[in-house]
């Protein structure tokens, strides 16, 4: 899951841990030490943006799929589908700065995408 690149890969790496397969590594020609040792270069950058693409471009092949799911779990599913969005989004704007440290989607944008999901899954006449 994106929340896993964005927010454990700087973590992963510093406990000797790195949960991208070796291929996209020399694709973009970046090395396990520059991504130890945090280094920002347009080889890790491109990696990054490359890997956060994919994981962005899943979270919208799913939304479809709050369509198969019980209507009663459809805000939730859109909910978490959504704050992964944000974190993805989060991650991309932080860069190779991802590398120090993770990236966490805005609170304030959090909030809004979950009252709003809160509000549009509840019954008429039960909406805060």
């Amino acid at each position: 899951m994106i929340t896993d690149i964005a927010l454990d890969l700087a973590e992963d790496l510093a406990e000797g841990r790195l949960n991208l397969p070796q291929e996209s590594l020399d694709e973009h020609g970046v090395t396990r030490a520059d991504l130890e040792f945090a280094r920002d270069t347009p080889g890790t950058r491109a990696l990054l943006s490359h890997v956060l693409g994919r994981a962005r471009r899943s979270l919208d092949a799913g939304r479809p799929l709050a369509g198969l799911v019980p209507p009663e779990g459809r805000p939730l599913f859109r909910a978490m589908i959504g704050i992964e969005d944000l974190t993805a989004r989060a991650a991309q704007a932080k860069g190779a700065a991802l590398l120090r440290g993770p990236a966490r989607p805005p609170l304030s944008r959090t909030l809004r995408l979950l009252l709003g999901e809160r509000r549009g899954g509840l019954p008429r006449g039960q909406r805060a």
